[in-house]
């Protein structure tokens, strides 16, 4: 279906560097993949010795990009002519296969190239496992017809994703105006502990040492949870006994806290749990706090929370 053009295993390099010649690696293939937007500020270079590798692995626009070590995905590339790193396989369509059927068809063959990957920490997938690969490939006009209609539905999910965006920068905006800032409390409402409306529980740890426990169930962490939304596209598993599971499973209407985060930011966004996945449990970097009555309503505890107030306060109560 097509080939890979060129590819390289130059490290990146701090001298001597060609600084038209960026690396075009995982991290930047995803942020394009996921915004539109490519982040050239992260831009590497190579060596200046290597340049007659170049000209071989010049990446121009228009081409598909399987990064195919740690993040298994695939990405159109569409910026200025770059290099790719040895992480990446960079194809073009032979003739007869539209570009954007390719993309894809390789797309839904992520989940079978993912049982080919191997490696303990850093999974990829070899060469030769993916271009064994196979994929449907109807003809020409056929290939147009299907890469319409599934252009349209990622314009249809691209509307929505951008409604979600509006409507998260309205709903703050409205909470102020209704409730005040709870930094500053200007309409004189009670203030009391969380713990006197709600019980708080913290989460599992993932060990090793939990491979031989009775159960296994789904559970949230922290790339679950993001402020007043949860993210389930990817969904483990983890090992518990009965007790911990009666213990840490979520129910509908609980409100989960981010406890720990690399970014400092981060720290303390808050989502509702929606038990769209029955029998779901948390680890210990995500807090639980279950309502005691409807006296608390976790709608209202979300945006509080998650409001500029609601966040200095939980980083000021954090270490």
């Amino acid at each position: 279906f097509g080939k890979e053009y060129a590819r390289t295993d130059i490290a990146p390099g701090t001298k001597n560097t060609i600084r038209d010649a960026g690396t075009i690696n995982e991290w930047l293939l995803k942020q394009a993949g996921e915004t539109g937007i490519l982040a050239l500020s992260g831009r590497k270079y190579i060596a200046s010795n290597s340049r007659e590798k170049i000209e071989r692995i010049l990446q121009s626009a228009t081409t598909e990009d399987i990064a195919w070590s740690a993040t298994l995905d695939v990405y159109r590339w569409g910026g200025p002519r770059g290099v790719l790193n040895q992480h990446i396989f960079k194809v073009i369509p032979n003739t007869g296969v539209d570009a954007d059927y390719l993309y894809f068809a390789l797309k839904s063959a992520i989940g079978e190239l993912e049982s080919k990957t191997h490696g303990s920490t850093m999974k990829h997938v070899v060469r030769g496992d993916f271009e064994r690969t196979r994929i449907s490939l109807p003809k020409i006009d056929e290939q147009r017809r299907i890469v319409d209609l599934l252009s349209r539905a990622e314009g249809i999910v691209r509307l929505r994703c951008e409604a979600q965006k509006k409507s998260a920068e309205i709903i703050p905006a409205l909470f102020l105006d209704m409730f005040g800032d709870p930094a500053t409390n200007p309409k004189g409402f009670p203030v009391v502990p969380l713990c006197d409306l709600a019980d708080v529980q913290g989460g599992l740890q993932v060990t090793r040492a939990r491979v031989n426990l009775a159960l296994e169930r789904p559970y949230l962490r922290v790339a679950n949870v993001y402020r007043a939304r949860l993210n389930l596209a990817e969904i483990k598993t983890i090992r518990l006994t009965e007790a911990e599971f009666r213990r840490t499973r979520l129910e509908s209407g609980d409100l989960l806290f981010v406890e720990g985060h690399g970014n400092p930011q981060e720290v303390g966004r808050v989502a509702i749990w929606d038990n769209s996945i029955e029998g779901c449990t948390h680890q210990n970097h995500l807090i639980r706090a279950r309502p005691k009555s409807q006296s608390l309503l976790p709608v209202y505890a979300c945006h509080l929370l998650n409001s500029r107030g609601g966040r200095q306060s939980l980083l000021r109560a954090g270490k």
